[in-house]
This record gives C-alpha cells, structure tokens and sequence, in this order.
C-alpha cells in the first residue's frame, strides 16, 4: 500500500490512513496514535488497548518450581485474566510467592483453593528499552558479587537469591512486552532469547554458590578464572549493544580460550574445588550461547 507525502506548512509533511484501519479501531479525527521510528519504518499504531484474554489453569501438589513455570508461562503469553485452582488451600503461600513476582498483576479473587489474577496495567513498549538493559546490568552485579566473594572466602547465596528474583520479574514482564507486540524491533526472537540466557546465567550462578560450602579456600586458578568469565560477559554485553560484526571475532577467538582454560583447570583442580569448576563450566556454555546472538545481531538489513 503507497501513500504520497502532502506538504503542510513551511516544512512539514502529512499522509492519509486507510479508512479500514480507522474504522476497525474505531479512530475518529481527533484520536490519539502511537508513532514510532524503526530505522526506515515508521510504525503507526491506534491507541493501545487492552485486548482482554483469560485461560484457566489447575495446579495439583506440586513444589513451587513447578508453580513458577506454569504461571510464569500463562504470564509470558499475555493473558490478562488467570483462573487459578489447586487442590489444597496449604499450596497457597507457595502459589502467592510465584504471583508476587508477576509485574502488573494482581489477586481480584480468592477462595480456599481457587484464586484469579487480572492484569491491572498494559505492558508498556516504551519501558522495554530500559527494562531490557537492566536485565545485563543484574547478571553483571552478580559476575561483581561472585567475583567479591570469593576473594572474602564466603559465599552468603541471599544476594544471588535477590538478583535472580529482580531478573525473573523483569525478564518476564520484557517477554510479556514481546509477546504482547512481537513487532516491537526486528530483533524480537533475538532479545527472547538473550532474556532466557540471563536467567538461566542467574540460576546457574545459584548452583555454583550451593557448591562452593564445601570451599573453604578458594584457589587461585578458580578467582582468576570466574574474573576471566566475568570479564567475558562484559565483551558480550558490549557486542550486543554494539551491534557490530567487529566484536564477534575477539569473542569467539576468547570462547575457545577459555574452554581450554577450564580444561587445564579441571586437571589441576582439588577434589573440594572440582564440583565447582564443572559448574563454571555450565556457566561457559551459557556464555558462548550468547555468542551465536551477537553474530545474528551483526547482520544489517
């Protein structure tokens, strides 16, 4: 569909809509429109508005992961109404923890084993850009606190614990955003998938603290090499911004480095320290997934 630009003004320029968009948002002539830049389009939209959707879901006995993937689930897909029920009213507490973590919900109904959940404000686009940066910066606080601790030779989990809820709460409400307007960039599969890789960065982080009590002393080699993975992540986060086929290379080259590293680590390692480097070798391959996103960044239209 083309449309000639119509001078306005000294210097400004104006178009026609189609009458068929108008009329199917019900747009009169002094209604309100989003517009938006994306690099050569601009986007048009009417006024958001709440499409309402609902679905239902029973939850039996089950432990509070199992809960968390269910609704975080029904979250992510954009409902805006969860009928919940369960079996029994002593699963609520774990239920509630799940749907505290849920931006923008809130409970409108509740029995003894049933509870509803609305959505009280529309995911907003123009939060994404922020929200979506925030979500690096908390895996960069945890590569920070994981670094610090183990110079302190303690490992308190609370902190990783803390960070791991801020990025499933975020992380979520992005992937909300992305769901609920998959044309928000050209790079939506793309920011899905680096959001997952920051949580799971988080809930690795979580394994690797659950092995380090047996850790009274950490070596060396281990605080050199968890510096080297957070300094990694940092050349990741700046490629991905970046945008620039010139960051793929060095961070490929620095993959296989540090492979070859945490083999050579491996051998080395003491048998305390030795359930901890296999987790910071789960954590590598988390890292070079990051890798492949960066490489699919680089390619312009």
């Amino acid at each position: 569909m083309k449309r000639k630009l119509i001078r306005q003004g000294a210097d400004g320029l104006t178009i026609t809509v189609p009458k068929e968009w108008t009329t199917q948002h019900h747009l009169t002539s002094r209604d309100e429109v989003d517009l938006c830049v994306r690099d050569d389009a601009l986007v048009i939209r009417a006024k958001p508005k709440q499409h309402e959707c609902a679905t239902a879901l029973h939850l039996p006995v089950m432990d509070i992961h199992a809960y968390r993937h269910f609704l975080y689930n029904a979250y992510r897909r954009g409902f805006t109404e969860i009928n919940i029920t369960f079996d029994k009213p002593e699963q609520f507490p774990d239920i509630r923890a799940v749907i505290d973590q849920l931006l923008g919900f809130e409970i409108t109904h509740q029995s003894r084993t049933s509870v509803t959940l609305k959505s009280v404000a529309l995911p907003d686009e123009k939060e994404y850009p922020a929200l979506f940066r925030r979500s690096f910066h908390i895996v960069q606080t945890a590569f920070s606190t994981f670094v610090a601790d183990l110079h302190a030779k303690k490992f308190p989990p609370a902190t990783i614990a803390s960070l791991r809820l801020d990025i499933l709460r975020i992380g979520n409400y992005c992937e909300r955003i992305l769901h609920h307007n998959p044309a928000i960039n050209k790079q939506a599969f793309a920011d899905y998938t680096l959001l997952t890789l920051n949580d799971a960065v988080l809930s690795q982080f979580q394994q690797i603290y659950a092995t380090l009590h047996t850790v009274k002393k950490p070596s060396t080699d281990l605080v050199r090499y968890a510096d080297q993975l957070k300094r990694f992540f940092e050349q990741v986060t700046t490629a991905i911004f970046a945008e620039s086929r010139q960051h793929v290379l060095p961070l490929i080259t620095q993959k296989y480095i540090l492979y070859a590293t945490k083999r050579e680590y491996i051998t080395s390692a003491s048998k305390t320290e030795r359930e901890a480097c296999q987790e910071l070798g789960c954590l590598l391959r988390l890292l070079t997934e990051y890798v492949c996103v960066v490489s699919l960044l680089s390619f312009k239209d």
